[in-house]
């Protein structure tokens, strides 16, 4: 027979026994778990403790996100106001009357016009 044509044939399991040791006994934690269920299970239960820090993380870091879009709200709405006030005063300083004031107060030598402006002929 070839290598090609040899069945594959699983090796037999090596069962050894042991008599003379008592087998371990289960020590129940609570609830029906017991503790070789615990050592059995010790990657799932990483994963779900993982998850669970994940979502602690998750949540500060959304808490954190929000807590800073407040106050950059408020802070938005300080600096609206303030551009306001601002606003309001560069007008009041632009303002006709406030301007001939000032003309006058600094004698400059400006005079305002009396006289509404003629139109030129187009010809």
């Amino acid at each position: 027979m070839t290598a090609v044509n040899k069945p594959r044939l699983k090796p037999e399991p090596k069962v050894e026994q042991h008599l003379d040791k008592p087998r371990k006994k289960m020590v129940d934690v609570g609830d029906g778990i017991s503790w070789n269920w615990m050592l059995d299970n010790i990657p799932y239960l990483i994963f779900v403790t993982l998850l669970g820090l994940l979502y602690i993380l998750n949540t500060r870091s959304a808490e954190k996100v929000f807590s800073d879009v407040s106050h950059l709200n408020k802070e938005v709405e300080e600096l609206r106001w303030e551009y306001l006030t601002k606003k309001a005063k560069a007008e009041k300083l632009m303002s006709k009357n406030n301007i001939t004031n000032l003309i006058n107060k600094h004698n400059i030598g400006l005079k305002t016009f009396t006289e509404p402006p003629q139109k030129m002929p187009q010809d």
